[in-house]
């Protein structure tokens, strides 16, 4: 999630249950909507600026995070 969504209310209209996972750029950024919206600890991830290969994402998913940055 870029700060570009999490500081919209569209943030509260989304249903945190039926999301599997949650990147965020930022710490920061997950501080503030997780204050926000209620959102399980186990979907969510951190990833600085960009797509972090060491963390064990599989190429799906980083096709996946890839596409949402290009809004496609």
């Amino acid at each position: 999630m870029h700060s570009y969504e999490a500081f919209t209310d569209n943030i509260k209209n989304v249903n945190w249950e039926n999301i599997d996972k949650v990147i965020f750029v930022s710490e920061n950024l997950k501080q503030i909507v997780t204050k926000k919206v209620n959102i399980e600890e186990d979907k969510i991830e951190v990833i600085p600026n960009g797509i972090n290969l060491k963390n064990g994402l599989s190429n799906k998913e980083i096709r996946g995070i890839i596409l949402h940055m290009l809004d496609i």
